[in-house]
Order: C-alpha cells, then structure tokens, then sequence
C-alpha cells in the first residue's frame, strides 16, 4: 500500500476536505450526480446523489450565449429539433430544449449551488477557457462550500486559486498523461490532481503525495477496482455509481 504523511496533502484545498485527508478518509464524489437516475448535471440526479452519503458532486461548466453559467458536459445539447451549441444560445432556449429532449431542465450553478448546499460540496469542472473570472464572481456571491474546481485549463485554475483562496484547485489528467512531454507535476499549481484511473499506480500516487498533491481518481464505476485503487492510496475517488462505494471504516 502506497504510504504518505496525509498532514502534507492537499493543503490548498478546502478545510472540510483537506482535513478528511489529514484524518485518513478519502473523498466520495458523485459524477454528474446519479446518472442512472436521471441525466447527469441536472438538478435530479444531483439530488439523488445526496442520498448516498457522498462529500462532492462533480459537475461540467460550460457558459451560455447570454452569460449564464451552466452545467453540461458536451458543447451541444441534443435538441428535439437537432443540436444547439451552449455558447451560441441563451440559457432560456437551451434549458426548453433540453427539458423537451430529457424530460429535465437544464440547471444552472446557481440552482445547483442551492440545491445541495449544506449536504454536499461540488466538484466543478471546466469544459471551456476564460471561466475563471465569471465563476470567481459567482463563488463570492455566496457562502456555498466545499468546491473544488478542477480541469485542464490549467491557466484558469491557477487564476482562480489566486483570486479565492477557499476553493480548491485541481488539474486534470488523462491516461495518456505520460506519453507526452507534460508540465512537470511540481509545476502543477493546484493542491490536487485529478487522474484518470489507468494511471493511478501507486508509485505514482507517492510521488504527488511528495509533492503534496492530492489525487483523486476517476471514473471508477466497480467496486474492486474502487478497493484497488484505495489500496494504492488515491485520496479520493469519481463514479457513476456512488451507490457502490465502500462502506466508511
């Protein structure tokens, strides 16, 4: 099993995480909510994940024609009358398209901050640049936490990391992290690392934590990989099925 002094991980991340970490607990969070219980991102699978005892609700940032912020992971909603790309339509007309197309409104961050606030924190992912300053905005106009924003736009990250010192920042990586010739992870600028499961080993896993990066591993929808994973000492992990995670020692 991967070792680590967890006093030293994830420092700049939120207080309730962090000192989940420093008392050896590892981080739950839901990806997109519940999707099996309604569409990811919006408001009713969010509220199905709360039932299942998680810490975070990852959701996908992207921001609409007339500046709202929104969540949704692709660039296009699948509209009963063909695609609509999310920046070129007003929050009004994509949500009317999209509840015609699922059965569910599209949510924004605001109505998703509300819905889950004091039951759970949010894990927001980037889908696009230059989102740093508008969701900056957005988190000081209100009192919702934990968050954690992560993503690849590693220039956004480390700006909103400078801009609200209370949210955490992570980067994300992809399996196919090692075969180019990356930014070296010291030089990450973020508290944690969000990888893709493939490459959670747990060297690697020992060498973030030298560095006192935190990882969170995603996305892990069966639960002995989710044991495995744990067992190289990931300090959190990312499902689809969070109605699989193991029990709480």
């Amino acid at each position: 099993m991967a070792t680590r002094n967890p006093r030293e991980v994830g420092r700049g991340l939120p207080p309730p995480i962090a000192r989940k970490i420093a008392h050896g607990e590892w981080i739950r969070t839901a990806h997109g909510g519940v999707p099996a219980a309604a569409p990811a991102n919006t408001i009713r699978s969010l509220l199905a994940a709360l039932r299942l005892d998680v810490d975070l609700i990852e959701v996908d940032l992207r921001r609409s024609a007339d500046g709202r912020l929104v969540l949704w992971h692709d660039s296009e909603i699948d509209g009963p009358d063909g695609k609509l790309a999310i920046g070129e339509h007003t929050f009004r007309d994509l949500s009317s398209a999209l509840e015609r197309s699922v059965g569910e409104p599209l949510a924004d961050l605001a109505t998703a901050m509300r819905a889950v606030d004091g039951k759970a924190g949010l894990m927001i992912d980037l889908k696009e640049g230059g989102l740093d300053e508008p969701l900056t905005e957005a988190l000081r106009r209100t009192s919702f936490a934990p968050v954690v924003v992560c993503g690849k736009f590693r220039e956004s990250l480390v700006a909103i990391g400078r801009r609200h010192k209370e949210v955490g920042t992570s980067l994300t990586l992809d399996k196919a992290w090692r075969a180019g010739a990356e930014r070296p992870l010291d030089q990450a600028g973020t508290g944690a690392l969000t990888i893709a499961w493939q490459i959670a080993e747990s060297s690697f896993v020992e060498q973030c934590h030298a560095l006192g990066l935190a990882v969170f591993a995603w996305t892990v929808d069966d639960r002995a990989s989710m044991r495995k994973l744990l067992a190289a000492g990931v300090d959190g992990i990312t499902s689809n099925r969070p109605d699989l995670f193991p029990a709480r020692s």
